[in-house]
């Protein structure tokens, strides 16, 4: 193996694969930094990786400068170098450029090898800038290029690499290279075929994820010390003792639909905003939170409005706020109706396990009519629009024989 870089993410990957029994060649054209790992010396701290050095070191792990510096050609080089942020936000690809142009010059007379891309970059910059790459080397198929974002965390990025909890290959998805595939079955990590887009945006979501976490506690921080006699430290310990954060429903909120609704979340969030700015924050994080959860309903009924034919019978699949729920407060499916009604679609039928009645009574006239099962919709209706995430929806766009908008992203549109 070659890995390109010998940064955090790279060294980690390069001592890593070693470890596994893999032949890696670190290829890093800093002097200073490839001399120190050399001399055996670590050139920054990180826990673990020092042993892994001198353990390795000359046996199944050598720095190299450069491609040409190989005794072998190998089998997969790993990308690792930086993507920094350029002067307008956007990433600066041209060190990873350079580095990939210069590896297949290097290997121009050897033919092609998988090219794994371990930086990490937005979605997109595959398909508008390394490929254009790719395609000036003949013989350089676009399925040689494969995008493995890392999940490595500066302090534990050794054994985050050697205990992935996910491992993510994006690219031409039928027609990954076998061997990149197989050079982490030893990880015994769930493997992921993606797009190049995907891979990236995974990443990139991730990452997003995170700092809007610290952001949230920024802002609640803030918050506290405008209102007063709150021990902050103290709070966010018991905050954190939520259940949720340690067993699997915490993730259940990771999920994209079309908003939050039912009694506690928007009251609760408008209340705090309400506190906040009497106490003279800004609040624009949650006040974005509110925002963000009052247009989902307007987002799927554009996406129903551009399958929609002039005259066609919506059906509206779930009614209550959540899942296994007769609980209709707040429910997005109000607001994707009355949309609707307001776009000018007034056939408009609805179906829900549980909460037919309750959606009934506080939303009388709403729709047009109710029916009893999903068989009688697929019958009666042009489309259909899955507004609750019920398990009987699941998959439903697979199987319906008319179309289907699914607003719970239970499977894809049809």
């Amino acid at each position: 193996m070659g890995v390109v870089g010998l940064g955090y993410v790279g060294l980690a990957t390069a001592l890593g694969l070693a470890s596994l029994g893999y032949r890696v060649y670190g290829l890093e054209n800093d002097s200073e930094r490839r001399e120190m790992l050399l001399q055996g010396h670590m050139p920054f701290r990180e826990p673990g990786m020092q042993e892994m050095l001198t353990e390795m070191k000359d046996s199944r792990f050598r720095v190299v400068e450069g491609i040409t510096d190989l005794p072998d050609k190998p089998e997969v080089i790993f990308f690792c170098v930086g993507t920094p942020e350029a002067r307008d936000g956007s990433t600066d690809s041209r060190i990873l450029k350079e580095a990939i142009g210069q590896v297949m010059e290097g290997l121009a007379s050897d033919g092609p090898v998988p090219l794994v891309i371990r930086s990490t970059i937005p979605p997109g910059l595959v398909e508008e800038e390394l490929y254009p790459l790719l395609d000036r080397f003949p013989g350089w198929e676009r399925d040689y290029l494969i995008s493995n974002p890392e999940f490595l965390r500066e302090n534990s990025a050794l054994e985050d690499f050697l205990n992935p909890d996910r491992i993510v290959l994006g690219g031409e998805e039928e027609s990954i290279p076998e061997v990149v595939e197989a050079l982490y079955q030893p990880l015994k990590a769930p493997i992921f075929r993606v797009s190049h887009r995907s891979a990236s945006f995974i990443k990139m979501a991730s990452n997003s994820l995170l700092a809007t976490l610290i952001s949230f506690s920024n802002e609640m921080a803030a918050l506290a010390e405008s209102l007063g006699d709150i021990r902050i430290a103290e709070a966010f310990q018991i905050l954190r003792k939520d259940r949720r954060w340690r067993e699997a429903p915490m993730a259940s909120y990771l999920h994209p639909g079309c908003g939050y609704g039912g009694y506690c979340l928007p009251k609760d969030i408008r209340a705090l905003r309400r506190a906040g700015e009497a106490a003279g924050q800004s609040m624009s994080l949650i006040r974005t939170v509110d925002g963000i959860n009052e247009g989902r309903p307007g987002e799927l009924v554009r996406r129903v409005l551009k399958r929609l034919e002039p005259g066609n019978a919506v059906g509206i699949l779930g009614l209550s706020f959540k899942p296994e729920s007769a609980d209709v407060r707040n429910t997005p499916a109000a607001g994707v109706i009355r949309g609707l009604r307001e776009a000018g679609c007034h056939r408009i039928l609805a179906y829900d396990p549980l909460a037919r009645e309750e959606f009934e009574k506080k939303y009388p006239g709403l729709v047009s009519g109710y029916r009893n099962s999903l068989k009688e919709m697929e019958m009666e209706c042009d489309l259909l629009v899955i507004v609750t995430g019920w398990e009987e929806f699941r998959g439903l766009a697979g199987k319906s024989r008319i179309p289907v908008v699914d607003g719970r992203y239970m499977g894809e549109d049809r």
